[in-house]
């Protein structure tokens, strides 16, 4: 499995840990029902992946003997993913969980009744959670309670910089080694091409 897919996978599963367990008494106190269907909104930036049935399988062959739930993924163009969350839940149709990727964080989507408190299940589920995202919790509370869970995505990220091939082969300092470079290396390099060449700068 690819990293990405793997990265997604694990995102989820500990959004599903904290909204799921609560459902899981439940479930086996009935004899052990069918799952419950966790429908799971996410943005997508190329193109819904070919291989998201896959993805799916993965994912409900880790949840359903976990916690008795199956999920299904609506992706969503980037663009388009605050606009269909919002018919998705004016329309009444079924949504448990989304990202509030762009959307101003949760504030957005409490002050529209969109979204449901975790303080609850956190406190009784979420050890794990808590222990694997330490201060980055902090990202998902508003108004002093917990309405989001940060994604593991950040873990995947690598940091980096886009300068212009022109600017490159000018400066001498494209001769440094690229994989060992500080903020002050980039301070130098600024500093260098605003003296040289104004305000034609590289991007970020």
């Amino acid at each position: 499995m690819k990293k990405g897919k793997f990265i997604f996978i694990v995102a989820l599963l500990a959004a599903l840990l904290v909204v799921s367990c609560g459902r899981e008494k439940s479930a086996q106190s009935d004899g052990g029902g069918a799952p419950y269907e966790i429908i799971v909104t996410y943005p997508h930036f190329l193109g819904a992946p070919k291989d998201l049935q896959l993805v799916e399988d993965e994912i409900n062959k880790i949840s359903i003997p976990a916690v008795n739930a199956k999920v299904t993924l609506y992706p969503f163009d980037l663009g388009q993913l605050a606009n269909q969350t919002n018919l998705m839940v004016s329309s009444g149709e079924k949504l448990d969980l989304l990202m509030c990727l762009f959307q101003g964080g949760p504030g957005n989507l409490v002050n529209n009744g969109q979204i449901i408190e975790l303080d609850d299940l956190y406190e009784k589920y979420g050890a794990g959670i808590k222990a694997a995202e330490g201060i980055a919790m902090a990202g998902g509370y508003f108004d002093g309670k917990l309405y989001a869970i940060p994604s593991e995505e950040k873990m995947g990220r690598r940091n980096g910089v886009m300068i212009r091939s022109d600017l490159l082969a000018e400066y001498p300092w494209n001769k440094k080694e690229w994989d060992m470079i500080s903020y002050e290396d980039l301070d130098g390099l600024f500093r260098e091409v605003r003296a040289g060449a104004g305000d034609s700068l590289f991007m970020l």
